[in-house]
């Protein structure tokens, strides 16, 4: 027997449907530019970002997720949530909208992996610490 076979037979039924697996990954670039409650919200945008790609290869890499699913995964309340997205939006590493197809209308996310990459990779200049033109603050997030 493969391994996949084998993996493909030891699924659960009750496997939650938007994850994909059991673990989030959080770079720690992403935790000591935006903090940590930032990244973890920007981790599971990712993973969310993967496993639309991956199922859905005609979104063109947008996804949708609601701000109770978003709680639920990461501990955060929907507050805390909601702020953070806006801070994201204000920065241009996400983009959302609103399609009113289906009941409810749904919020979908497009993460803009090129400002995301601007965040996270220093500039050859020594580092961003030393580099006016990097964002040292990053309007609140």
């Amino acid at each position: 027997m493969e391994r996949g076979e084998k993996n493909k037979k030891n699924k659960s039924k009750s496997e939650p449907k938007w994850n994909s697996g059991g673990f989030l990954r959080v770079d720690k670039r992403m935790i000591k530019v935006f903090g940590g409650e930032v990244a973890l919200v920007l981790s599971n945008y990712i993973d969310k970002y993967k496993y639309f790609k991956r199922k859905f290869p005609s979104h063109n890499g947008s996804f949708f997720l609601t701000h109770e699913d978003q709680s639920e995964q990461t501990g955060l309340s929907e507050y805390k949530i909601i702020n953070i997205k806006r801070d994201l939006r204000k920065v241009g590493i996400i983009k959302t909208e609103i399609i009113k197809k289906g009941i409810p209308p749904k919020e979908w996310y497009t993460i803009d992996f090129n400002v995301l990459a601007f965040f996270l990779i220093p500039p050859k200049n020594g580092g961003y610490q030393y580099d006016m033109a990097y964002p040292l603050n990053l309007g609140g997030i």
